[in-house]
C-alpha cells in the first residue's frame, strides 16, 4: 500500500470519527425511541445529533478536497457526483415503488449510509478523473 500523505491520513482519521459519531448518535436514537425514552423536545436533540456528525464530514471532505492535489480533487469530485446521482435514483425510484407498487417505506435516515455504499462501488469503477469517461 503506498505511503499516505497528510491530507489523505486527516480525511481517513476525520471520516472514521464521524461515521462512528453517526453510527453511534443513530444507534442511541432508535434504541432511546424504542425504549420510550424521547418525549418532547428532547427528540429534536436526538435527531440532531446523527445530522451533526453528517455536517463534519462534510467539513472532513471540504478540508480534504482544499488539501488534494489537482487529479484527487477532480477524481474525488466526480466519485462524489456519480453516487449522489445513483443515490438520488434509488430513492426516487424506491418512492414511485411505494406509491405505485404499494411498497413499504424505508427509513429516510438510511440515505446517508446507502451514498457511503454508493460512492464505494463509484470508487472501485472510476480511476480517471477525465469529465469525458465514466471509469
Amino acid at each position: 500500500m503506498p505511503q499516505q500523505t497528510n491530507p489523505d491520513r486527516r480525511y481517513l482519521v476525520g471520516t472514521a470519527v464521524t461515521m462512528v459519531v453517526y453510527a453511534g448518535a443513530l444507534a442511541f436514537a432508535v434504541v432511546a425511541r424504542d425504549l420510550g425514552w424521547i418525549v418532547g423536545p428532547v427528540g429534536y436533540l436526538i435527531a440532531l445529533l446523527p445530522a451533526l456528525a453528517i455536517v463534519g464530514q462534510l467539513v472532513v471532505t471540504l478540508r480534504y478536497l482544499a488539501e488534494a492535489d489537482e487529479f484527487i480533487r477532480s477524481l474525488t469530485a466526480k466519485r462524489f457526483i456519480i453516487a449522489a446521482s445513483l443515490m438520488m435514483a434509488l430513492a426516487t425510484l424506491w418512492g414511485f415503488l411505494e406509491t405505485f407498487a404499494g411498497l413499504n417505506p424505508i427509513p429516510v435516515y438510511l440515505v446517508y449510509p446507502t451514498f457511503w455504499g454508493c460512492y464505494g462501488i463509484t470508487s472501485a469503477f472510476v480511476k480517471s478523473s477525465r469529465a469525458s469517461s465514466l471509469t
